[in-house]
């Protein structure tokens, strides 16, 4: 459970990450020891894939319940060696999936991502939704742990559409309350709510104990998202059903969690009386023993009581429990920790002591910068492994395609001498033929390069104006999480435009987050002064669908740099695809100053022939390469704005 401190007033605001996993195991891990021993003494016993699945369970065993690394890396290699042994598909998925969920709970966020992404194409090949789900769930929890939060939630948003086409209530629930945390992290409290509600749907539809644990976490955090938007009355109600459910399924750290909640949204309410008199209840739920929860609850007791003595203006008890918070605190989270510390400056504020209240500033503000330091150097690292692994991997096709041709060459080369042993007019005959097939080759080759060439001619200045656009708003702006959002945002577009730029076609779906990522960059650098909307034909696939990459961005950068669409009242970029007849059609419409105005600008006008140039290029390349029709038009609208069509073959990826 993390704490998020928000700039004013400091208050933790508590969310609880729910991998959807932990709840289920709970009564299969019931028996302990004896439960694993037991699976231990049945272990290649079975001659067939019954092995490989009892290893598996094996693992999971001390993925969740008794974490051991060592344990988890011996039975999940056995696991895969069994799978191997008696050709079961899935063994291979199941032992990254494994080793993911073991780096993660381990805090090895680069390794497990790419565990996790070495599973993902297995899964995809043998068509198990089921375990897929749980794939993308992990995936974006991971990202959600590094903030990367737009990752997060495209992962999340896969995870639930795949879902709700298989009917997963119990992991719906958990996917929509996943999603309630990306949206508080992005100050979103009323699509936070919204998700909550979602996740308490798919919870009130299940029936037994177990599934019954799941509605509290999602009750408490409906609860916060209320609390946080200023709805006290609604948060007591739904931390009340939080507490209710825990009382009645005996679940008692579900008890001191609801208890915990009530504290802040009683500090809330102004209601400080109340916040002392639930401490005591709080603290008389929690034992002598010292363990990491108790000691966060702890710790977070001692805080709410020094806030609350500093509103009543005892400020000596404040000092004291403040203390005791941050006592407390060393041995839990750095969020625990700068609420100890507010505390402290808040109660020595109360007495006067400004001078101590400086120095408890100062440590609060060097473990804050310490804590996203620490943040940002997860996050490069798990980049650059991600992107060190991925290297290797494409090498080792490259070698591997390499390998292909040379052996497809030394084959060719063979039967053509042996031609030329039978027959001398065969062999005239074929090496004309091979020769005219090289030929046509190599022109398609160069073709294609002359392709890869135009595209990229276009991302040295596309990536110019994102990297403006980021330099001009950290310089302008004050705000760190929307400056790591920002970052983040950025380092997931570049990743796009630099893998699409290798590629002749993409998905529209991938298309369509680009563009989204480009856009959503772009509003926030003007400051939302302008609107965009993406509109796909109901009759379109938009996963099925392919599109030559990045085909409209050129455009969509027009209408913001030259088409000042964002100096225009109600400024708006409207892309549209639709599907008519065989032709697919790329719209893209703004109603910016329009192309009169832009060419009195000298600079203006040369980039956009250039934009323009470049895309004629690329479509006679397309129509050329698939010996299909690409065309594209542009047209001045009659109040001002642009308007460009692609006319594009339809063209799918099965």
């Amino acid at each position: 459970m993390k704490i998020i401190i928000p700039k004013s007033p400091i208050i933790a605001k508590r969310v609880v990450l729910i991998v959807g996993l932990w709840l289920s195991i709970l009564p299969l891990f019931s028996q302990k020891t004896s439960f694993v021993d037991s699976l231990k003494q049945n272990l290649s016993h079975h001659n067939d894939t019954t092995d490989a699945l009892t290893a598996f369970e094996i693992v999971k065993y001390y993925n969740y319940y008794e974490i051991s690394f060592d344990s988890i890396q011996k039975y999940a290699k056995l696991g895969l060696t069994y799978s191997q042994q008696y050709n079961w598909p899935k063994g291979e998925a199941t032992y990254h999936f494994a080793m993911g969920q073991a780096y993660w709970h381990d805090q090895k966020y680069a390794p497990a991502l790419v565990s996790f992404k070495k599973a993902k194409p297995l899964l995809e090949n043998i068509k198990d939704k089921k375990a897929l789900v749980h794939l993308l769930n992990s995936l974006g929890a991971v990202h959600l742990e590094l903030h990367d939060l737009t990752v997060a939630n495209d992962y999340f948003l896969q995870a639930i559409r795949i879902g709700e086409e298989i009917g997963l209530k119990k992991e719906l629930s958990t996917f929509y309350s996943n999603m309630s945390i990306i949206s508080t992290r992005m100050r979103a409290p009323n699509d936070a709510i919204r998700h909550n509600k979602k996740a308490l749907e798919y919870s009130a539809q299940l029936s037994n104990r177990w599934d019954t644990l799941s509605l509290i976490p999602t009750l408490i955090n409906l609860s916060s998202n209320f609390k946080n938007n200023g709805m006290i009355d609604s948060a007591r109600a739904y931390l009340g059903q939080a507490l209710f459910y825990a009382k009645a399924t005996n679940y008692e750290l579900g008890k001191k969690r609801a208890i915990y909640n009530a504290l802040g949204i009683e500090y809330s309410a102004k209601n400080y009386s109340r916040v002392l008199n639930l401490t005591d209840t709080l603290n008389a739920m929690i034992n002598g023993e010292s363990t990491p929860t108790n000691n966060e609850l702890k710790s977070g007791i001692h805080y709410y009581k020094s806030l609350a003595y500093h509103q009543k203006h005892q400020h000596q008890l404040a000092k004291k429990h403040a203390q005791q918070s941050l006592m407390l605190a060393t041995t839990c989270s750095i969020g625990n920790q700068l609420n100890a510390y507010h505390a402290l400056i808040q109660a020595h504020k109360g007495s006067m002591e400004y001078d101590k209240a400086f120095v408890y500033q100062e440590q609060y503000n060097e473990l804050q910068d310490s804590m996203t330091a620490q943040l940002n150097e997860e996050r490069v690292q798990s980049l650059q492994t991600l992107y060190e692994t991925e290297k290797k991997e494409r090498a080792l096709e490259d070698l591997n395609q390499q390998a292909s041709v040379q052996a497809f060459k030394i084959k060719q080369r063979n039967l053509l001498i042996g031609a030329l042993i039978l027959i001398l007019l065969l062999s005239i005959s074929s090496l004309y033929l091979y020769n005219q097939q090289r030929l046509i080759k190599q022109k398609q080759a160069i073709n294609t390069i002359e392709q890869k060439i135009l595209r990229l001619q276009m991302n040295p200045h596309f990536l110019f104006n994102a990297l403006s656009s980021i330099q001009t708003y950290l310089l302008t702006k004050e705000d760190t999480p929307k400056a790591i959002y920002y970052l983040s945002r950025f380092a997931e577009l570049m990743r796009q435009v630099l893998e699409y730029s290798q590629e002749t076609q993409i998905t529209l779906e991938d298309e369509i987050n680009t563009l989204e990522n480009y856009l959503s960059l772009q509003q926030l650098r003007f400051n939302n002064e302008f609107k965009y909307e993406i509109i796909v034909g109901e009759n379109i696939n938009r996963w099925e669908t392919l599109i030559p990459p990045l085909i409209g961005q050129p455009f969509v950068e027009n209408a913001i740099e030259h088409g000042k669409v964002h100096t225009v009242s109600n400024g708006y970029i409207k892309v549209k695809f639709e599907k008519k007849g065989t032709q697919l059609y790329a719209i893209v419409e703004d109603n910016g100053i329009g192309r009169k105005k832009a060419l009195q600008t000298k600079s203006k006008s040369k980039h956009t022939s250039l934009a323009t140039k470049i895309t004629k290029e690329r479509i006679r390349l397309l129509s050329k390469l698939a010996k299909q029709k690409f065309a594209f038009e542009i047209k001045d609208l009659t109040q001002s704005g642009t308007q460009v069509i692609f006319k594009l073959p339809i063209q799918t990826n099965i």
